[in-house]
């Protein structure tokens, strides 16, 4: 028996597909995704320029109250301090002369040494009273030289004591006293007093600025503010758990300080 022909000439069943149906869709895809993709992009590229301009601008923000090119952080750049946690005389020590370095180094204020002077001048004198005292007594036989060595033992004293009570009741905290003085000399001279404490208990830092005859800061203008800021921090702000001390935050803190109020967190 001959095998039967399929009907319809041999063609496949492929071919008997329309080309039309197949060519119609690839056609057609391109157009949806280019009308809908460039919109969907730009409308992304501008969000993303928006959080990158925040971002921008919180950093700037932050960095307002510090002066730029600090000389006393560049000081510290790769050598870093670095104090025992359990010493307070240490990190009140460090704090103290940070605080007399950035106002010198980086707010220009010309330091005011005369409580040291003052407490020198007592000191060296009971030192030269006790020197001559002695000198004399070798010099002259003791029962001629005895009212001689007595003066100089009380003057020794007084001064001493002196020197005390002026360290105790004058002095006190004072860490620094500084006048910035106007190139153009058109507002009077701008000074600063600090006074720095410490609470063991709560492991606290305070430090007091005292401005006179008001609070001008910055590049000589005149401010507003007010007259005596007070700023208190823990010391785990400004030291890790190994002792380094973290300059650049206590720079903030002190910037922040000098513009008139405390830093708010």
């Amino acid at each position: 028996m001959a095998p039967r022909k399929r009907r319809g000439g041999g063609k496949k069943p492929d071919e008997e597909r329309s080309p039309a149906v197949d060519e119609e869709p690839a056609a057609a895809a391109p157009a949806v995704s280019v009308a809908y993709s460039e919109p969907l992009r730009e409308v992304a590229q501008a969000e993303e320029e928006e959080e990158a301009a925040d971002a921008g601008g919180d950093g700037d923000d932050e960095d307002d109250t510090a002066p730029a090119g600090s000389r006393f952080l560049e000081e510290l750049e790769g050598n870093p301090i670095v104090v025992n946690n359990y010493s307070w005389p240490d990190i009140k020590h460090t704090l103290d002369d940070s605080i007399r370095r950035i106002l010198v180094d980086d707010w220009h204020y010309a330091e005011n040494h005369s409580h040291t002077d003052r407490r020198l001048l007592l000191g060296y004198s009971a030192c030269m009273v006790s020197v001559a005292a002695t000198a004399y007594s070798f010099l002259v036989p003791f029962e001629a030289s005895r009212w001689a060595i007595v003066c100089g033992v009380a003057a020794y004293l007084v001064l001493n004591t002196a020197m005390v009570l002026y360290a105790l009741l004058v002095e006190r905290d004072c860490v620094f006293v500084g006048v910035k003085r106007d190139p153009l000399h058109m507002d009077p001279d701008q000074k600063i007093t600090v006074s720095t404490e410490v609470d063991r208990i709560k492991a606290e830092y305070t430090f007091r600025m005292q401005f006179a005859p008001a609070l001008r800061v910055a590049s000589g203008g005149a401010g507003g503010g007010k007259a005596s800021v007070v700023v208190t921090r823990s010391v785990g702000e400004w030291f890790d758990v190994e002792g380094e001390f973290a300059a650049d935050r206590f720079l903030a803190d002190v910037a922040a300080a000098l513009q008139g109020g405390e830093k708010t967190e």
